[in-house]
């Protein structure tokens, strides 16, 4: 599989547990978690560098086409298999610098 190395510049983690919610008439909600692994962690990556690291960045990250997931340790120290669905790629014409937003959410597969 995979290691994804690179240092983000800024990182938010964003935890959204699925949840099942059963409501009855008199007003009583019941809640339960929806699945073994019902809270993914989610990361929010800015990685700020010089062009050529940006296209390598993008690269690894297009030859993962959205769907193969790839090992990373996380900002806090914690390991895990993440996919990444979407990124963004900002140039800087004249810097020879680019930005890269990147989100990663932890895959509990195979």
């Amino acid at each position: 599989m995979a290691t994804f190395t690179w240092k983000p510049y800024s990182a938010t983690k964003t935890i959204a547990p699925r949840v099942r919610i059963a409501v009855f008439g008199d007003g009583y909600a019941q809640r339960t978690a929806d699945g073994i692994n019902h809270a993914p962690r989610q990361w929010q990556l800015v990685f700020q560098r010089p062009a050529a690291e940006i296209a390598a960045i993008d690269a690894f990250l297009s030859a993962r086409g959205g769907y193969e997931a790839f090992d990373w340790i996380d900002v806090d120290g914690v390991p895990g298999r993440w996919v990444c669905v979407d990124w963004a790629v900002t140039p800087y014409p004249g810097m020879l610098a680019s930005q890269l937003s990147a989100n990663f959410t932890e895959e509990f597969g195979r």
